[in-house]
């Protein structure tokens, strides 16, 4: 196995072994980025009322996602897994 394909290993073991937190980092960094974005639309000269509305609904969401570490699994863990596997395969 090359280098970096033990330090991809060494950080799957690593996020699956503190998956709620890793996890809630990651929502708690997509929330602050929605924010941000949000905030950046309201200080417009003219703000755009849907814009403002699908950054609410999608920090909504992420309030929500914030209680499935599921999401982390399917969105990180499982295409970590598969490189892994390709990469060793070949």
């Amino acid at each position: 196995m090359t280098d970096a394909r033990n330090a991809d290993a060494a950080l799957l073991r690593a996020i699956e072994g503190d998956l709620v937190h890793y996890h809630r980092q990651r929502m708690a960094q997509r929330q602050g980025e929605l924010m941000a974005q949000l905030r950046t639309e309201r200080e417009k000269a003219a703000p755009d009322p849907a814009v403002i509305a699908d950054l609410e609904s999608a920090m909504v969401q992420v309030e929500r996602d914030k209680r499935d570490p599921s999401i982390t699994e399917r969105e990180v863990l499982e295409p970590m897994r598969q490189r892994l596997k390709h990469a060793t395969a070949g």
